[in-house]
């Protein structure tokens, strides 16, 4: 008589590396592998991976060459931002602008596209050095560092100097010499007089 053996031995499929995986948004799938304690061929479905926040399933599969097909396996993925965003500012730091001028913001970006909250509070209109705080924080709660711009409030313009009363003035001879005055534009410079 003759006599048959039977494989009916399903293969079994063992990953390689972490489950569940943890990888930073951006960084891509890479595929960590299994095997299987026959030697089969292992088939991966990475197919329901996308590079965006979330838990996502791969699949594996293996079927032995007598048509055993393995429990399958599955490994989960958990994509994560951890990442803070990272502020670049626009235009010049630090920052001049004239006394009175009053005071412009230059802008700045997010290397995520974050929105900028910019603090410009402390800058007042006088001579001074002042700090505009830029921050942002991104969809997942991660903080940016922290961006100053330094903000200098100079004043370079001269006065412009009026005179008040008649140019020439006219005087009544022993009447005496009564000064009419002048003022500065700017309200402040203090007016000397050489009579």
């Amino acid at each position: 008589t003759a006599s048959f053996s039977t494989d009916c031995i399903a293969p079994v499929i063992t990953l390689i590396g972490d489950n569940p995986k943890t990888i930073e948004l951006g960084d891509g799938y890479t595929e960590l592998g299994a095997t299987a304690d026959d030697g089969s061929t292992i088939s991966i479905d990475s197919s329901e991976f996308v590079d965006a926040v979330g838990s996502y399933t791969i699949f594996y599969d293996a079927t032995d060459s007598s048509g055993n097909a393995a429990e399958q396996i599955t490994r989960t993925v958990y994509v994560v931002d951890t990442t803070a965003p990272l502020i670049t500012l626009v235009g010049d730091n630090p920052q001049t602008m004239e006394l009175n001028d009053g005071y412009v913001e230059l802008g700045a970006t997010t290397d995520d596209g974050s929105t900028v909250q910019i603090d410009a509070s402390e800058i007042v209109q006088s001579v001074g050095n002042y700090t505009v705080y830029y921050d942002a924080t991104d969809a997942y709660g991660n903080l940016a560092t922290t961006v100053t711009r330094t903000v200098n409030v100079v004043d370079t313009q001269a006065p412009v100097i009026t005179l008040l009363g008649d140019n020439p003035q006219t005087l009544e001879l022993g009447s005496g010499y009564t000064e009419l005055g002048a003022t500065a534009d700017d309200g402040i410079s203090p007016i000397t007089i050489n009579s």
